[in-house]
């Protein structure tokens, strides 16, 4: 007994460009956004943020290469990338550890550290 899958590919030409292109815009603003956040001290509207924007910066890659847009998906590959960067720059600001007992990216010796007064207290 054979069983086949058959892949369904959308003849995207110039409405998947538009597609990927819009997916991008949004990946743009939402990590616009998710760096306001972190100005007004927002954590977690920050972290949602960020998660979105990577979101939809790999919903467009797949779209792209589901497409065959092949200079698109080049293109978000370097958005991706891009972001990534911004995002862990923004996370390792001065403005977004203020006021927490620990760093967003902390090592595991501060994190035992942190543990042990917790129990200690």
């Amino acid at each position: 007994m054979a069983i086949t899958e058959g892949a369904v590919v959308l003849p995207l030409g110039a409405t998947g460009w538009k597609s990927v292109g819009g997916q991008l815009l949004a990946s743009g603003v939402l990590l616009l956004s998710g760096h306001q956040d972190i100005g007004l001290r927002v954590r977690m509207g920050a972290a949602f943020g960020f998660f979105m924007a990577i979101a939809f910066g790999i919903s467009a890659l797949v779209t792209a290469m589901r497409g065959n847009l092949w200079y698109a998906a080049a293109i978000c590959v370097a958005v991706l990338c891009s972001e990534t960067l911004l995002i862990l720059r923004c996370v390792d600001s001065e403005d977004f550890r203020l006021g927490t007992r620990m760093n967003a990216v902390a090592s595991l010796p501060q994190l035992s550290q942190i543990a042990v007064s917790l129990i200690e207290d």
